[in-house]
């Protein structure tokens, strides 16, 4: 279970002139790059069972286990930034 992370920027940050933007950059970018990730992601797993080479299957692995840094960093960003999300 992840750490619950409390975000300090009030909710009213997101109606400003420059919460707004980036609340909507978040929501819409932010949202199609876990898409993109987790099909990368999702391709990855598909390519490692499918290898039947250890050492092929070992770099896929770590590039698999990259990508899904990315993932939980950037769902960790957006906790910081929101609470609810965006």
């Amino acid at each position: 279970m992840r750490k619950a992370t409390k975000s300090i920027v009030p909710e009213e940050f997101w109606a400003t002139e420059s919460g707004a933007p980036l609340a909507d950059a978040l929501h819409g970018d932010g949202q199609e790059a876990l898409d993109m990730l987790n099909s990368v992601e999702q391709a990855l797993s598909e390519a490692i069972a499918k290898t039947q080479d250890q050492l092929i299957s070992a770099e896929l692995k770590k590039a698999r286990e990259k990508v899904m840094v990315s993932m939980n960093a950037y769902r960790k960003a957006v906790d910081i930034l929101c609470d609810k999300g965006f």
